[in-house]
């Protein structure tokens, strides 16, 4: 068995396809002729973010394809796809993805921040941020009265702009 990830909709309590609005079914092949371009077809990817990336719905599927199929690196068009399991995807899962992400990839960047902010800030950065509750939608505040997320995009922003 050969699975992916594909995001789609939902209307009036029905899985949809955003391409055409045409119903899933849980279970319930579908056959389209066989692919001869990527993006030509029934399309998924490996991962859930690549998935994402290409459709922002709000049924995130795992998806069971088979037939010939065309691959590359973030998508796969085939011939038939079946969902096999089917979950809500709200803005919590989104932002949740966000931060798991994020979390994944900072210590590459901790030495940066350290020479921005100076270690005190930089070091209680840190211990803030593993301390921290893992709770969904938690505000955390800091100085200035700026949530986390202000906090975050405006060092991006001077990051990007080579300052600190």
């Amino acid at each position: 068995m050969t699975t992916g990830w594909k995001f789609l909709e939902m209307q009036c309590g029905k899985i949809v396809s955003n391409y055409d609005k045409s119903l899933w079914e849980i279970g319930k092949w579908r056959n389209e002729s066989p692919p001869a371009e990527e993006c030509k077809g029934l399309n998924c990817s490996n991962l859930i973010p690549h998935a994402l990336s290409f459709v922002a719905g709000g049924v995130l599927a795992r998806v069971e394809y088979d037939g010939r199929c065309i691959s590359s690196d973030k998508k796969i068009t085939c011939e038939r796809m079946r969902i096999l399991e089917a979950w809500a995807w709200t803005k919590k899962e989104s932002v949740a993805l966000a931060i798991f992400s994020a979390e994944q990839v900072l210590h590459n960047f901790e030495d940066q921040i350290r020479n921005c902010l100076g270690a005190p800030a930089a070091d209680a950065l840190f211990y803030r941020r593993a301390m921290a509750p893992k709770k969904h939608g938690e505000i955390f505040v800091w100085r200035g009265g700026k949530s986390r997320e202000d906090f975050a995009r405006i060092q991006a922003r001077k990051w990007a702009s080579g300052g600190c």
